[in-house]
């Protein structure tokens, strides 16, 4: 009987070696190498205070899809130059390189998260710019999105950001 149980501890041990080596590996992987993904999205949106619509703002919404917390620093625009595809080196060399800005937030806006903010998993940040003539879209950004404590930038989605750029491009030429 003596062999059969030796057998056994030895395969319990093994399998408990396992399930511990894994489990550690896991967690060094997601300390040190796995770093958050985050989601965007743009649209215009009011704001319901109550029994009445504040707005029309432009809605900046980033979520923080994980493991780990997140530090978002700066709003950012990026506009690429019309013939990108031709790759960067033929581009400066035609003087037409890709427009990075930073939006700085002018007015406080209460409703608005501020920034730098740190999002936990599953936490938004939600930020409100105004819907003017002087709004950032007059430049026609290519890509909007936020920088995080890894120096990487999170854009929003490139359709949404086509129909708000659209729709503002229509609002503001009936109101000139």
């Amino acid at each position: 009987m003596e062999p059969q149980s030796l057998d056994l501890s030895l395969v319990i041990s093994i399998v408990s070696l396992v399930l511990a080596s894994t489990t550690f590996g896991w967690v060094f992987y997601r300390e040190f190498f796995a770093k958050p993904k985050m989601t965007g999205m743009i649209r215009v949106s009011n704001v319901d205070v109550g029994n009445e619509l504040i707005g029309p703002f432009i809605n900046i919404q980033f979520v923080n899809l994980g493991p780990g917390l997140c530090h978002v620093s700066s709003l950012i625009t990026k506009k690429r130059p019309p013939l990108w595809f031709l790759g960067n080196k033929i581009c400066n060399k035609l003087n037409n390189h890709t427009k990075w800005n930073v939006v700085m937030l002018a007015k406080e806006n209460k409703y608005s998260s501020k920034l730098p903010k740190r999002l936990d998993v599953g936490e938004t940040l939600d930020v409100y710019l105004d819907y003017d003539k002087q709004a950032f879209f007059n430049e026609k950004p290519t890509h909007i999105g936020v920088t995080d404590s890894f120096g990487r930038c999170h854009w929003v989605n490139r359709k949404q950001l086509k129909d708000v750029s659209r729709q503002f491009s229509k609002e503001i030429q009936i109101t000139s």
